[in-house]
């Protein structure tokens, strides 16, 4: 009997032990209602160690950072205790983060994967094991990236087959190629060819063909190509395929540009008719002359602009308005930094609202698609929003009890500027006009008339443009010339000194008025002795309310999972 009940103890422990580390293997840390997760904490490592396995990270550096993490999280509670998170600003800003991300993740669900497939990424993960040695031919024609305005396609092509035929039997395949290639910036010897430097068709043609062996002519956006291997040779890989997927994926985006193009473009278009997209050009008129009253009548301050102002409708999508305060929203700052740039109405309707609301509804469009194909709960996405929920709360919070509570009085200021003088000293300088001749008699001729009274400017021009003035105005001890700033300090004011040999040429100079080191006045140093004494305080204040925080929101930390994470 006690064998049976022992029996089923030790079941019992093991399945509660077994459930236990099923359920807090995912969280490494709690602090209130929030949580670390191992594949937050993972993806944090990575982030910060990019050139170190995860395995070879030690404990106390592991340490370190989730107790960074820790203080994150108790900024976050802290915001929210506050009703920081209830703010509109950062309520417009989560939500067109949200979307941005929804849209993203839309893009790389049904573009990105769909022509980087697994298949795809297998194939460049295989073919990057060789080494090939290659010469390319590529032949323009009126519609290719390699423009060649008196070659239709049709002859394109039939000079790339011809072409063909005679690097096949070239002696000297790199000789041929650059005397016939239309590519005049890239050489057509690839040793050994770059992955990704034409389209995938192009690629798996080199890679699957042999030494001797010559192909195309394949149709790319940049012309025919046409090439011939000349050596293939087999490398060890540095990592294996899973790891190197991701660094393929995004070494390869940008050799798919042309079809990721047509790819959004037909998508954009298809998810506009869905979701109705309309942009309304009344409004957009209309926004127009407010903004023209705005730019006329204001001090340019975005709250100028009424609430009637503000609900003009500027487009719709999926039956939502999108008006000017949604604009104005996201675009405020620029409006305010560059508003004399749109002094035409073209310019401001159809050159920057009308193209950028479009831009915006129709990333819209991708985030409401993205939001019903459920990539709102998808890893990528949640920790998009994550991150910037934490980032967006914490710089709130670090304004309202850190930035907002510091005061730089002016007798603080005035204080620190007479205790810190020596920091505004502005060194003993002088005024310096010079003229460089290549003659010491000339420079003596220049200096003899210049002391009977004659105009030094005058003067320098009765040298058939020899001699040449130049006016260097106030001069320090810190002048590259050492030479002639240290006369014109020993000849003092209102003086002619020279000549003064010099790299090859001999300078007259005239001295101007001599100012004695002084102390800048404190209304000149007043910004920057604010900025460094706001500095220290908010360093002060950072400091403070970290220990505050942290004494009201402890922490638990599972430290088992901790040293396990590899």
């Amino acid at each position: 009997m006690k064998r049976i009940l022992w029996t089923l103890l030790s079941f019992a422990a093991i399945f509660i032990l077994l459930t236990q580390c099923g359920s807090d293997e995912e969280i490494v840390a709690r602090i209130g209602n929030e949580r670390i997760t191992v594949d937050e904490f993972r993806g944090e490592l990575r982030e910060r160690f990019q050139n170190k396995a995860i395995r070879d990270i030690s404990f106390e550096q592991k340490r370190n950072i989730l107790d960074e993490l820790l203080d994150e999280r108790r900024k976050v509670l802290k915001a929210k205790e506050l009703g920081l998170d209830e703010n509109p600003q950062y309520l417009r800003e989560m939500n067109d983060q949200k979307r941005t991300a929804l849209a993203i993740a839309l893009y790389n669900k049904i573009v990105i994967d769909q022509l980087l497939s697994e298949e795809v990424l297998q194939n460049y993960y295989n073919w990057s094991s060789y080494n090939v040695k290659a010469v390319i031919i590529r032949i323009g024609y009126k519609e290719a990236e390699i423009f060649a305005k008196d070659r239709t396609k049709e002859e394109a092509k039939a000079k790339a087959e011809e072409h063909k035929e005679k690097l096949r039997t070239a002696k000297e395949p790199e000789k041929y190629a650059l005397q016939v290639t239309d590519d005049t910036r890239n050489r057509p010897l690839q040793s050994p060819y770059r992955l990704g430097l034409f389209t995938y068709a192009v690629d798996k043609a080199i890679f699957n063909h042999q030494p001797g062996e010559v192909f195309g002519p394949i149709d790319t956006p940049k012309g025919f190509v046409v090439a011939k291997i000349l050596e293939r040779e087999k490398k060890e890989q540095s990592s294996d395929f899973e790891s190197a997927k991701k660094t393929l994926k995004r070494r390869l985006r940008s050799s798919f540009s042309s079809q990721q193009k047509e790819m959004f473009e037909n998508y954009s278009d298809k998810f506009q008719e869905k979701y109705d997209l309309q942009i309304d050009q009344d409004g957009i008129n209309q926004f127009y002359t407010v903004f023209q009253k705005w730019v006329e009548n204001s001090e340019h301050k975005l709250s100028d602009f009424t609430e009637q102002d503000r609900n003009i409708q500027l487009g719709m999508i999926n039956g939502e308005s999108y008006t000017t305060g949604d604009f104005i929203d996201r675009y405020g700052k620029y409006l305010v930094k560059s508003y004399q740039r749109f002094r035409r109405k073209d310019q401001f309707v159809d050159g920057f609202v009308k193209n950028e609301v479009e831009k915006e509804l129709n990333k819209i469009a991708w985030a409401i698609e993205g939001e019903k194909q459920g990539l709102e709960e998808s890893k990528k996405v949640r920790e998009q929003v994550r991150r910037f929920k934490t980032n967006r709360l914490t710089r709130l919070l670090e304004e309202h009890e850190v930035k907002d509570k510091i005061q730089v009085s002016d007798d603080e200021i005035q204080a620190y500027y007479d205790s810190h003088q020596e920091e505004y000293l502005e060194p003993e300088r002088i005024q310096i006009w010079q003229i460089a001749v290549k003659n010491e008699s000339e420079a003596r001729n220049i200096i003899r008339q210049a002391k009977s009274g004659r105009d030094f400017e005058k003067v320098s021009t009765e040298f058939n443009n020899q001699a040449r003035l130049f006016t260097l105005g106030y001069q320090t001890g810190r002048y590259p010339k050492k030479k002639i700033v240290d006369a014109a300090f020993e000849a003092g004011s209102n003086q002619i000194v020279g000549p003064i040999a010099l790299d090859s040429l001999y300078y007259v100079l005239k001295t101007g008025k001599y100012q004695a080191q002084q102390v800048k006045p404190v209304h000149e140093v007043k910004s920057s002795i604010y900025s460094k004494l706001f500095n220290q305080k908010q360093g002060q204040r950072q400091e403070e309310f970290l220990k505050e925080i942290r004494k009201e929101y402890t922490f638990r930390i599972n430290e088992s999972i901790l040293r396990g994470i590899s």
